[in-house]
């Protein structure tokens, strides 16, 4: 199933907008509606800007929040610093599952470690800084994304940060100091925490209330484990013995469920947000000569920048997940099982030795 499912009576504008999961939505209205603010004379940048002697001295507690919310005035700099906001927010809302709960821990250590080193280098605004963090934690979870800057150079995920770092010294000529904050926090994070910079809170704030297709449709017990690399075809087991959790793939952002219907299907795709769908019969008989090409081609791996559901109607198969660390993790599906991948995982996928 595509990303995305029915809702032809939007605006493209509408759409982009509420497809947007919602802390990356509110996060980009707020930094478009600060600068209007400052363009329209209503606010000045100096009630915005964090000052740890009128935070707690004066007790002007919004500038905890506007420091973060406030680019410039509205130019093709603000343009780009929104572009990069909404964009790798958003892919890290969404590898997190969509749950605001995850991806709100992860604001709040960056807001946090970024106030308290404001100080140390004189800087009033942390929007920059904050985003670039999110920049650095994406690209270390993405190392084999390939990425083009300005159509003239191809590198992988890992090296952007240092490529904008770069572009701002050039352009700025002056050490972008905004950016090397983002770096350090978000090799922090990634330091701290697991090897796949888990976006998981404490358990005690873990607890977001059950949507009425998860209250219908419980988690079974699955088979994933992690892929054993071996020569051999590819729709053998390959089981090292080595089980993967749902926990696991949950840090990795893929979501499992059983569904014996496709009413359950339908509310989960709506609730998700999605509005297009295909479907594909994966068999010999349908396939015909073509089949073991087919077969093969499905096994090459790739990525989507959007959220994707794999639901399967009937027979049997092997979808492949890639994490952070490269390693394949294998999750065996059968009829009525549907995981979610998230945006920009590695994946890949088939039959198994029935070919059906």
């Amino acid at each position: 199933m595509d990303q995305m499912m029915g809702d032809g009576g939007r605006f493209p504008l509408e759409t982009w907008f509420w497809e947007m999961p919602i802390c990356t939505r509110w996060w980009t209205t707020a930094t478009v509606l600060t600068s209007a603010l400052v363009q329209c004379q209503m606010v000045t940048p100096f009630q915005l800007f964090y000052s740890f002697r009128a935070v707690f001295a004066k007790s002007q507690y919004w500038r905890l929040l506007t420091t973060f919310l406030y680019f410039g005035p509205f130019s093709l700099d603000l343009l780009f610093h929104v572009y990069f906001l909404q964009r790798y927010a958003r892919l890290l809302e969404e590898s997190s599952g969509r749950s605001p709960a995850h991806f709100s821990w992860l604001l709040i250590y960056s807001m946090t470690s970024l106030l308290l080193l404001s100080p140390l280098v004189s800087m009033p605004f942390l929007g920059h800084p904050l985003s670039s963090t999110l920049v650095y934690i994406w690209s270390r979870r993405n190392p084999d994304t390939r990425l083009s800057f300005l159509g003239l150079l191809v590198f992988t995920a890992p090296y952007l940060p240092w490529v904008l770092m770069a572009f701002s010294l050039v352009l700025h000529g002056s050490i972008p100091k905004d950016e090397i904050m983002g770096v350090v926090i978000g090799h922090i994070w990634n330091r701290l925490g697991t090897s796949s910079a888990d976006l998981s809170p404490p358990e005690y704030t873990s607890y977001t209330k059950p949507s009425t297709f998860a209250a219908r449709h419980r988690l079974p017990i699955m088979k994933a484990y992690w892929y054993d690399n071996l020569d051999g075809d590819q729709r053998l087991a390959h089981d090292s013995g080595k089980e993967v959790t749902i926990g696991e793939l949950k840090k990795l952002g893929v979501f499992y469920h059983r569904i014996p219907d496709l009413d359950g299907v339908n509310q989960l795709a709506s609730e998700r947000g999605y509005r297009n769908r295909d479907e594909i019969v994966v068999s010999p008989e349908k396939m015909g000569d073509i089949y073991e090409e087919k077969v093969k081609s499905f096994f090459h791996e790739h990525l989507h920048e959007d959220e994707e559901i794999r639901f399967v109607r009937d027979g049997h198969g092997y979808f492949d997940v890639r994490d952070v660390d490269d390693a394949w993790i294998r999750i065996r599906v059968e009829k009525d099982d549907l995981i979610i991948l998230p945006a920009g995982i590695y994946h890949r996928f088939t039959t198994d030795e029935s070919n059906t």
